[in-house]
C-alpha cells in the first residue's frame, strides 16, 4: 500500500501508476486530497487527516457497478468491525451512519490501448474535520466517530476494507447483504428524472425496484436518487 501526505486525487494518481504498469490490487491512501472527486464530477471534501481517501487498482475488473456495490458492503463491514456503529447503504454508492453520509464510492473504468482496468475510489469521513463541514454539505455529511484523529486507526481501517473487499470480489456472494443494508427500501425516493416513487426492493443485479404513484413498477439501473426529505 502506498501512503501519501497529500495528492490531488488518489484515483488520478493511481491511474497514472496503472498506465506505467502498476500491478493489480495496488492501493493508494492519502491523508488529504486537494481535488477529490465524487460521482457526476462533483468535488469530494477531503481535508487533512480527518478521513480515509483510498484508491485500488483492479486489472481483471468486473463491471463498474459491481465493484462499487461490492465496496459498499466491504466498507460497512469494516466500519462495524472497527467502530461501535451501524452502517447502512443509500443506493447505490453512499454509506450512512445515524442518517448522515460518511462515505462515497467512485469506480472509474479506463481503457489503455487494448487493456481495460478499473480504479476504485473510497472516501470516508472518519473524524469530524477541524471547524466542521462546509456550509453546503453540513446538513447531509457526518463523520464515523468523535475520536481524536489517529493516523494508525485510518491505516487499520484501510487494511480492513481491503480484506473485506477482496473476500467479496473473489466469491461475489454479497447481494443479499447489500439488500439488507440498503435503507431506502420502503421509503419515498425522488428519481433522476424528478418523479417520485417508493423503493420496494433491490434485485440480484443491484437495480433499484421502484413503485410509482400509478402503481407501475420500474427498474432503476443507474443514476442518483434522493430521499423525500433531502
Amino acid at each position: 500500500m502506498i501512503y501519501l501526505d497529500t495528492v490531488d486525487s488518489t484515483n488520478t494518481y493511481l491511474k497514472k501508476l496503472a498506465d506505467d504498469g502498476a500491478p493489480d490490487r495496488t492501493a493508494v491512501v492519502s491523508a488529504m486530497q486537494t481535488k477529490g472527486r465524487g460521482r457526476m464530477a462533483r468535488s469530494f471534501y477531503s481535508p487533512s487527516e480527518s478521513g480515509l481517501y483510498m484508491s485500488v487498482l483492479l486489472r481483471a475488473a468486473a463491471p463498474e457497478t459491481d465493484i462499487t456495490t461490492m465496496a459498499a458492503v466491504a466498507v460497512c463491514r469494516a466500519l462495524e468491525q472497527q467502530f461501535d456503529t451501524k452502517a447502512e447503504i443509500k443506493w447505490v454508492n453512499d454509506i450512512f451512519i445515524n442518517h448522515k453520509k460518511v462515505c462515497g464510492i467512485l469506480t472509474e473504468g479506463v481503457s489503455c490501448g487494448r487493456e481495460f482496468y478499473a480504479v476504485l475510489g473510497i472516501g470516508i469521513n472518519v473524524f469530524e474535520p477541524e471547524g466542521g463541514f462546509p456550509e453546503d454539505i453540513k446538513q447531509i455529511a457526518g463523520s464515523v466517530c468523535s475520536l481524536t484523529p489517529d493516523k494508525e486507526l485510518i491505516k487499520q481501517l484501510a487494511n480492513t476494507i481491503l480484506t473485506e473487499f477482496f473476500k467479496i470480489y473473489e466469491n461475489k456472494n454479497y447481494v443479499e447483504e447489500y439488500r439488507r443494508r440498503c435503507f431506502v427500501i420502503g421509503k419515498t425516493v425522488i428519481l433522476p428524472d424528478g418523479e417520485k416513487g417508493t423503493a420496494v426492493d433491490v434485485d440480484d443485479n443491484i437495480n433499484l425496484i421502484v413503485k410509482l404513484s400509478n402503481n407501475k413498477i420500474i427498474k432503476i439501473k443507474t443514476g442518483e436518487i434522493k430521499l423525500n426529505y433531502e
